[in-house]
C-alpha cells in the first residue's frame, strides 16, 4: 500500500513539474542550445535557463546574474529526485583549479577556474560582483545530499581562448 501511495505522489509530481505552464501565464522557460555550459573535466553539457525565478533549478542550470562586464553566476543542484535536469552540478567538486569552463550565451566565452571554496549557505557574498570582471562563478549545495554549506568555483575569463561549442 505504501509503495502504490509513493508512486501516485512521484507520478504526481512529474507530471505537475513537467508542465512549463506552471511556470506561468507570462513567463516560459527556454531551453536551447543557444545557451549551454560545457565542463569536459566533469562530463557536463548542459543548457542554461535564463529566468527571473528560482524554478529554473528544476530544468538543470539557472543563470541567475549576467552583466556587461563578463560576470557571470550560475547555480544547480548537486543532487535532486526530479527527471530532468537532475543534479547537474553532482560532480563540482571534483573540478581542480585550471580546468576549462566553456559558456555560450550572448557569445563563446571560455573560463579558467581559479578557485574552488565551501562557504556557509547563509554567504551572500558569492553573489556580490560590484568588484568583479570577467568573472564566471558557479555554486550548489555541498556536501552531496546536503543543503548545509555551499561549494564556489570561480573561474576568470580567458580572452585568447576561442573554442565553437
Amino acid at each position: 500500500m505504501r509503495f502504490k501511495k509513493a508512486l501516485l505522489l512521484l507520478i504526481f509530481l512529474l507530471l505537475i513539474f513537467s508542465n512549463p505552464e506552471m511556470v506561468g501565464e507570462d513567463e516560459e522557460i527556454i531551453l536551447t542550445k543557444k545557451r549551454r555550459v560545457k565542463i569536459p573535466a566533469i562530463y557536463l553539457d548542459e543548457e542554461i535557463c535564463k529566468l527571473e525565478r528560482e524554478i529554473c533549478l528544476d530544468y538543470g542550470i539557472w543563470m541567475k546574474y549576467f552583466d556587461k562586464r563578463g560576470n557571470i553566476l550560475l547555480t544547480g543542484h548537486s543532487f535532486t529526485i526530479l527527471p530532468f535536469g537532475a543534479g547537474v552540478f553532482y560532480a563540482l567538486s571534483d573540478l581542480k583549479i585550471g580546468d576549462i569552463i566553456y559558456i555560450k550565451y550572448e557569445k563563446n566565452l571560455v573560463y579558467i577556474v581559479e578557485d574552488i571554496l565551501i562557504v556557509s549557505r547563509y554567504d551572500l557574498e558569492i553573489e556580490n560582483f560590484e568588484k568583479l570582471e570577467n568573472t564566471l562563478v558557479l555554486y550548489s549545495c555541498f556536501p552531496l545530499w546536503s543543503a548545509s554549506e555551499r561549494i564556489v568555483v570561480r573561474a576568470t575569463l580567458c580572452n585568447l581562448c576561442e573554442y565553437e561549442l
